[in-house]
Order: C-alpha cells, then sequence, then structure tokens
C-alpha cells in the first residue's frame, strides 16, 4: 500500500453523516488491488477492510455520544464496500 496516500476525509465526513442522519444506502466499489510494486496507475491502494475501519472510525468521532450498538446498526444496514474485478484481455 503506498503509505503516502491520506485518507479523503470530507468524503467519510459526508458519506457518514448521510448514513447516519438520513439513513442513505452507501455503495463503495473500488477498483481492483495491486501492490507498490505492479504500479497500476488506475488500482485502489486500499482494502475493503481499510475502507470499512476508517469509516467506522469517523462516525464513532462525529456521533461520540452514539452507542456503538447505535453505529453498528446503521453501518451495517446502510454501508457496502466490494472490488470490482476483472481480468486482462479482451474479456
Amino acid at each position: 500500500m503506498n503509505k503516502s496516500l491520506t485518507w479523503p476525509k470530507n468524503y467519510y465526513e459526508a458519506w457518514t453523516k448521510a448514513i447516519y442522519e438520513r439513513d442513505v444506502n452507501v455503495k463503495i466499489v473500488l477498483s481492483n488491488p495491486s501492490t507498490a510494486e505492479e504500479r497500476d496507475p488506475f488500482s485502489n491502494v486500499w482494502s475493503c477492510e481499510e475502507i470499512a475501519a476508517e469509516t467506522i472510525k469517523t462516525m464513532e468521532a462525529q456521533y461520540a455520544n452514539t452507542s456503538d450498538e447505535e453505529l453498528t446498526s446503521k453501518l451495517k444496514k446502510n454501508l457496502r464496500v466490494c472490488f470490482m474485478k476483472s481480468t486482462t484481455g479482451n474479456t
């Protein structure tokens, strides 16, 4: 993972607010992961788990007075993170 990249905090704050306050479904589809050695310019450098973990941290910070159970419930209901995998070639 390229550690020089930073989390887009404003995006996380916007979608966690939408989940928490408006019950919006947020679906994040990431490009294929690659290693630093592959140097694919169109590749995502974060895993689904890292995106979800950062989302959880952001929501906990924004809504510090909310129970863990309520935050977990909202995230389970409204957040989906996955990779869009593709193969090389003509398929």
